[in-house]
């Protein structure tokens, strides 16, 4: 049904008229976004944006050592992306999330974070070949083309099994009250 309101043509969505989570049955891809800690609304420096892709070769290279198969690595203009093929259902218990907690919990630096908010099932991101153009584009911070760095020459899928071992069963809530 959602197909068929804007069939093979390309319109501006409305408020409310795109899909949502209810639309999605199921997911495809794990995406770690790695962002540079700097304003929201402004281009990352180089430093900032190297800092960046050198995390995400430092996330893959642990993800394969605990058996994770090689990512589709992408340059964001502003950051880095790890694509992780994935084959499961929409709702997913919290599956996604809980990994992106883990890979902050693990790789956060004070100049790097793994966006932990595109768990959710109808993230849209980033259409690579376009420009990422937050703020005006200075010496310092300037807009950059966002790319596909590199795909594996076998994408393999990440077996959920090994997605739950690396999130771990959920934590549970912190007591109310003083810590003792």
């Amino acid at each position: 049904e959602l197909a068929s309101t804007a069939a093979n043509v390309l319109r501006r969505a409305e408020r409310g008229t795109s899909a949502g989570d209810g639309d999605i049955l199921s997911r495809r891809w794990l995406l770690i976004d790695l962002d540079p800690c700097r304003a929201s609304n402004v281009s990352s420096t180089e430093a900032e944006h190297d800092a960046a892709r050198t995390l995400a070769g430092r996330i893959s290279a642990a993800l394969i050592a605990e058996g994770w198969p090689e990512p589709v690595v992408c340059d964001s203009g502003n950051g880095a992306h790890l694509l992780y093929s994935l084959d499961c259902p929409a709702d997913d218990s919290g599956l996604v999330k809980r990994v992106l907690e883990r890979l902050a919990e693990r790789f956060d630096s004070p100049m790097v974070k793994v966006d932990r908010s595109v768990d959710n099932p109808a993230r849209i991101s980033k259409v690579y070949g376009t420009l990422a153009c937050k703020g005006e584009s200075t010496l310092e911070r300037p807009h950059r083309g966002s790319s596909v760095l590199s795909v594996p020459v076998q994408l393999a899928t990440v077996d959920l099994q090994l997605l739950e071992v690396f999130a771990g069963s959920e934590r549970p809530a912190p007591a109310a009250g003083r810590p003792s």
